[in-house]
């Protein structure tokens, strides 16, 4: 316990928590500046550090990565939109970051079979255990706000959290082929931009293609 929570992970703890706490208040707020100016900061950071990383030899990845992100923001914005927006984003919010948190705590705890090379530190049982962290948080989240989503919630809690892993697999593959372990420094304990929203861009195209069907 005392190997787990090191500096790192009280950093990743309380500068987490505050993160989220701004999103949540961004989403609630009555006046949708917040909202838009948050989400335009976070884009514009994203997009500043994938221009500043050096891809060179892999320029159509970074291409294909920067449309990628646009469109999720857009996505972002577009179900904050809807009618019934606010509630439907912050379930997948807290189905993101419950998905994160739960694959890294189990992980850090139980993790002993390697998922992938493309992140050696993701385990088999981080995997399973951000689906189950993901599924109830999701039911509980979902029953509190007792929102109608046309779909079966333990497949949307499935899609989900398989779209934050593959997502943040993905831009760990960027990030390798470019030599880059982290792609800033904005939010200690989490790194820049780019990592702290890997799992959220593609979670994000998925629930829009899910909710919108």
């Amino acid at each position: 316990m005392t190997s787990f929570l090191n500096k790192q992970t009280i950093y990743r703890i309380f500068f987490g928590t505050i993160y989220a706490l701004v999103w949540i208040y961004v989403i609630i707020e009555d006046n949708n500046i917040p909202f838009l100016m948050f989400i335009y900061t976070l884009a514009a950071g994203t997009l500043y550090e994938l221009v500043k990383i050096n891809s060179t030899p892999y320029y159509y990845f970074k291409i294909g990565l920067i449309i990628y992100v646009i469109m999720s923001f857009f996505l972002l914005i577009t179900i904050y939109n809807f009618d019934n927006g606010k509630p439907l984003l912050l379930i997948l919010c807290f189905q993101v970051w419950s998905n994160d948190v739960g694959g890294y705590i189990i992980g850090k705890l139980l993790g002993k079979s390697t998922f992938s090379h493309i992140s050696p530190k993701k385990t088999w049982e981080g995997i399973i255990g951000s689906f189950i962290v993901c599924l109830i948080t999701g039911t509980y989240f979902q029953s509190l706000i007792n929102l109608y989503i046309e779909i079966h919630w333990i497949s949307l809690c499935l899609a989900i959290s398989i779209a934050c892993i593959s997502g943040d697999l993905f831009i760990s593959k960027f990030k390798r082929i470019s030599s880059q372990k982290d792609s800033g420094t904005f939010l200690p304990g989490h790194g820049g931009f780019l990592d702290r929203l890997d799992s959220l861009f593609l979670a994000t195209l998925v629930y829009y293609l899910i909710i919108c069907i």
